[in-house]
Parts: C-alpha cells; structure tokens; sequence
C-alpha cells in the first residue's frame, strides 16, 4: 500500500470539518472518495490486521482510540504496532460511527501513516 500518496489529504483534515447526515434515523458522518478508497485499500492490504486487539495487549498496549493510546504506539517505533492500530480505527467506523472522522480531525491518521513513510516530505 502506497502510504505517502494519502499524507497531504490526512494532513489536511486535521481540525478539519466533517458533514454529517440522517440515514433512516441514524447520524452519520459522510466520507470522501479519498477516505474511502484508503479505508477499502488497506482492509484488503496485507498490512491489516485482524487481531490488532490482540497485538496491542501484547504490547501492553489498551486497544482504545484516543491521543494517549496513539501516542503509546508512537512510541514504540514499530511499524506492526502502527498497523495494528490502524486496523483497529478501520473497525471501527463500523462499531461506532465518526470513529474515521475522530481520527482525521484529531491527527491520527496522519500521525500513524506519516510513521509508516517517514522518508516522506509534504510540501503543502
């Protein structure tokens, strides 16, 4: 999976705004192409990983999604921790809908992708 092709739209949505909209008596949030098509892309990548509640415990790591438990993955350096933490925002969305639109708003896409192709310079 192409990481860096996806650094300036994750950069750009951070304290970004995200629509929201009623479906049958649900609220929920509307993603762009671009949202999408990296969400199905690495769900179907071989970097997804479907026991990343496990690898994170593993680690010693609480599986939640917040800046504390982003951070901890950070820290580690390890590029297995950071896709297993992706995965599990990937999940997410279908447990808890805005669960992509935290992510993107707060930083952490862009801070998880950007530890996956650090050699990668923005220049917008």
């Amino acid at each position: 999976m192409n990481y860096a092709e996806y650094l300036t739209y994750f950069r750009q949505m951070i304290d970004g705004h995200i629509r929201w909209q009623d479906v049958d008596q649900v609220h929920q949030p509307i993603y762009d192409q671009t949202m999408r098509s990296f969400a199905d892309g690495f769900r179907r990548s071989l970097d997804y990983d479907a026991q990343y509640r496990q690898t994170l415990w593993a680690a010693e790591i609480a599986p939640q999604i917040n800046h504390e438990t982003v951070g901890d993955v950070m820290m580690t350096n390890q590029d297995k921790l950071v896709k297993a933490m992706l995965s599990m925002i990937i999940d997410g969305e279908n447990q808890h809908k805005g669960t992509w639109a935290q992510a993107l708003t707060e930083g952490y896409f862009f801070q998880l992708v950007s530890a996956l192709c650090p050699a990668t310079v923005i220049t917008e």
